[in-house]
């Protein structure tokens, strides 16, 4: 394994493909609510980034947006309206030509191929070679402790903080999942800050998640896709003790278990379930495995309490995300397909399924949005919020690898049938498609609407801001 290799597109920076290019080949590299969406009140963060700076009226390059459709029958964009029986905020539309918030430093460095929203604000990471990762615009930042440790190759909030994985500590296997507060200053881990957990094998590709299950909900997930021959494990850590209290292990070798990873409470028992992606399941058809809590000991997750699973090469599960988008007051789960194959081999695909469905092939739901064109891997991240605060959690995703530079868009829930159509699609001011763009995307209702774009300019990278909502028309 080459820890140096840049992160330029699902394929590589997946941990399947970056072991076997034959095989990325071989696969071609691949519900309306009921009564509406009620809509909330919004809540209010109270430190952090400034958002008032948003999206200007004279922002050069923005034209016929600001919820009203660009009609751009080629653009993936179509102006979905209210489902809900209550207005809600204003809603992008079109094109919303973005912030640039950060542009990286160096060749390679990637910035951008990783970010999330926190209570403190962004933190983003440009995790090529040593790695860094800083929280935007001016707080701390952390660096790896060696040339080819990839700091940030996973991040996950944590209140304030910010849970950030390692591929390598020393050039070696051996990776490490460290804690990185907002407060802090500037340092290098390994040396000034001590690993959380150190991850003896398959720290390659691994995933985090901020927030536990079951009894632990103070916990933290970490996904090994890469563990015991691409099986993949999930485990469990205590918040206070940081010892091991439930670990998953994948199905069968090959499953690439954990490289999808969120929670939610889908039998409504009050307790946070685990959701996990599988996307090398059935030969990379790839699957979404539900176990519900509680939980205690080492599980597999040929248990697993519920299972939808992807069509022929979807690699389903490839990212994931949980929120209300159908209204009912339950959590919905999102999901990723990269690999989905029904607009082109690669183009992509999402699927919601409603929080309570059963066991079912992922085609037998009722709302899916698919990548525009061939190769684009369209799902290859998710984010979810309900930005525009009618009651239906709104979707941004990515598809990075469009041959005309990466696209990003939002689609506002509820959503329902087979389209390709978002509402809006995330833009450059100054050179409109980026290469790369949607390898990260965040979405939070106060914060507003991120993206990142490793591939910028040689791998520099670069990150693209909108505020959640449009600003009023002049």
């Amino acid at each position: 394994m080459d820890t140096d290799r840049p992160v330029r597109s699902p394929r590589d920076r997946s941990p399947l493909f970056q072991r076997d290019g034959a095989l990325c080949a071989l696969i071609g590299i691949l519900l309306l609510p009921q009564g509406g969406c009620a809509k909330r009140a919004k809540g209010k963060h109270t430190g952090g980034l400034p958002l008032d700076s948003g999206l200007r009226s004279d922002d050069s390059g923005r034209s016929d947006t600001a919820g009203h459709d660009s009609g751009a029958p080629d653009s993936g964009l179509s102006d979905t309206g209210d489902s809900g029986g209550e207005d809600p905020l204003e809603r992008w539309s079109g094109e919303a030509v973005a912030e640039i918030w950060s542009t990286g430093e160096l060749p390679g460095g990637e910035l951008g191929a990783r970010l999330v929203w926190s209570d403190a604000g962004l933190w983003v990471a440009a995790p090529g070679g040593g790695g860094v990762v800083q929280r935007h615009p001016d707080g701390p930042r952390y660096g790896g402790a060696s040339e080819t440790a990839h700091l940030g190759m996973a991040l996950a909030s944590r209140g304030a903080a910010v849970l950030a994985g390692a591929w390598s500590r020393d050039g070696g296997d051996e990776g490490a999942v460290y804690l990185l507060s907002a407060d802090g200053t500037d340092a290098v881990v390994e040396t000034d800050i001590a690993p959380l957990v150190v991850v003896p094998e398959g720290a390659v590709g691994m995933i985090l998640h901020g927030s536990g299950v079951g009894e632990h909900v103070g916990g933290w997930l970490l996904g090994l896709p890469r563990f015991g021959g691409d099986r993949g494990r999930v485990v469990l850590y205590d918040a206070d003790t940081g010892a091991e209290q439930a670990v998953w292990t994948g199905e069968s070798v090959g499953n690439l278990a954990g490289g999808g990873l969120t929670t939610a409470d889908l039998n409504g028992d009050g307790m946070e379930d685990l959701v996990v992606g599988a996307w090398g399941y059935s030969g990379f058809s790839g699957a979404v495995q539900v176990s519900f809590a509680p939980f205690d000991g080492e599980t597999s997750l040929a248990d697993a309490d519920r299972m939808w699973v992807g069509d022929a090469f979807a690699l389903a599960g490839f990212s994931l995300a949980v929120g209300d988008v159908d209204g009912d007051g339950q959590d919905d789960v999102v999901v990723g397909s990269f690999g989905d194959t029904r607009n082109g081999s690669g183009a992509g695909a999402l699927t919601v399924v409603p929080g309570a469905s059963d066991s079912a092939p992922l085609l037998d739901f009722d709302a899916h949005r698919l990548g525009l064109v061939p190769d684009a891997h369209f799902g290859s991240a998710l984010s979810v919020a309900d930005v525009d605060l009618d009651g239906c959690a709104d979707i941004t995703v990515g598809a990075p690898d469009a041959s005309t530079g990466g696209v990003v868009q939002l689609h506002y829930g509820p959503i329902e049938g087979v389209g390709t159509t978002g509402d809006a699609m995330l833009v450059d001011p100054e050179v409109g498609a980026v290469a790369g763009l949607g390898t990260a995307v965040g979405l939070d209702a106060d914060w507003g609407w991120v993206a990142g774009a490793p591939d910028h300019e040689a791998g520099t990278g670069r990150v693209l801001f909108a505020a959640a909502t449009p600003p009023p028309l002049p």
